[in-house]
């Protein structure tokens, strides 16, 4: 079965899976990372099943988070989710607004902003992973609607380079980012 890449995180290995099959869940504690991207996670049946494994086993302090689009939340996936004491949600959006709307199509801006503040209001963690599609301008924007619509403490994922070697590889690699800067432009 081949349906979502799945990365596993911790001190020392990193480990990627195409599957939850290989997630060898009796061995996921706090100090473990496990992320998984889709298709679209939450409403895959997939990892509902994932969730609930892990659920029955006892092992729901890890730290988990699932890419998201942000507009489905079934009830089922939200009180599996809220065993979860690090559930994590990284939102993959296109832009700010109606542009997001634009570039995702089916996408709805409203549903998001709702859907982030639900998940806020159960004690989960929301990250924003596309801000650097925005031009430089844009990305302020964004970054204070970030701000605004955060009950708790939020973070975001941009496209960030330490050194002329990372710098070159991230231009290669880069096919939609309007805004790639160093890790210490980002902090300014």
């Amino acid at each position: 079965m081949t349906w979502a890449p799945c990365l596993i995180l911790d001190d020392k290995q990193i480990f990627k899976y195409s599957s939850t099959d290989h997630v060898k869940i009796d061995t996921l504690g706090p100090d473990t990372r496990v992320y998984l991207t889709g298709g679209e996670p939450t409403i895959m049946t997939e990892v509902l099943d994932f969730m609930e494994r892990c659920i029955d086993r006892g092992r729901t302090d890890f730290d988990f988070t699932l890419g998201t689009n942000g507009q489905k939340l079934s009830p089922k996936f939200l009180e599996l989710s809220d065993h979860f004491t690090n559930m994590n949600f990284s939102f993959s959006l296109d832009g700010y607004g109606r542009i997001n709307d634009y570039w995702r199509w089916g996408s709805d801006w409203d549903t998001v902003i709702k859907n982030a503040h639900l998940l806020q209001d159960r004690g989960h963690t929301i990250s924003i992973n596309t801000v650097h599609n925005l031009e430089r301008n844009e990305c302020a924007k964004a970054l204070q609607e970030i701000e605004r619509v955060s009950r708790k403490g939020s973070f975001i994922t941009v496209d960030a380079y330490r050194n002329d070697e990372e710098k070159e590889r991230m231009y290669a690699w880069n096919l939609t980012a309007k805004t790639i800067m160093s890790v210490n432009e980002w902090i300014e």
